[in-house]
C-alpha cells in the first residue's frame, strides 16, 4: 500500500502545484480522471492531502474541505525520506 500512496501523493503534488489555488477533493478527483489516472476513493485523496508534509487544508462555512500545496520543497524532501513502518 505504501507504494500506491507514494504514487498518489506524487500525482496530488502535480495537480496542486499546477493549479496554484485551493481545490476541493472533487476537483482533484475530476483532474485525476481527466488525466486518465486511477484512484481508490475520494476519502483516500482527502486523507493523503491532510497527512502529507507540504500540503495544507482548510474548511469553509459549509464544511467543504479545500487543499493546496504550501511548500513543494518540503514535500519533495519528505518524499525522499525512507518510510518508517510499525512493528
Amino acid at each position: 500500500m505504501a507504494r500506491r500512496s507514494h504514487l498518489v501523493r506524487m500525482r496530488l503534488a502535480s495537480v496542486l502545484s499546477q493549479a496554484e489555488r485551493w481545490m476541493t477533493c472533487e476537483e482533484i478527483k475530476n483532474r485525476f480522471l481527466d488525466e486518465g489516472w486511477s484512484f481508490t476513493s475520494s476519502n483516500q485523496i482527502s486523507r493523503l492531502c491532510v497527512n502529507t508534509i507540504g500540503f495544507t487544508s482548510r474548511m469553509d462555512e459549509q464544511g467543504v474541505h479545500y487543499y493546496k500545496i504550501q511548500n513543494l520543497d518540503a514535500f519533495h524532501h519528505w518524499m525522499k525520506q525512507k518510510p518508517i513502518y510499525g512493528n
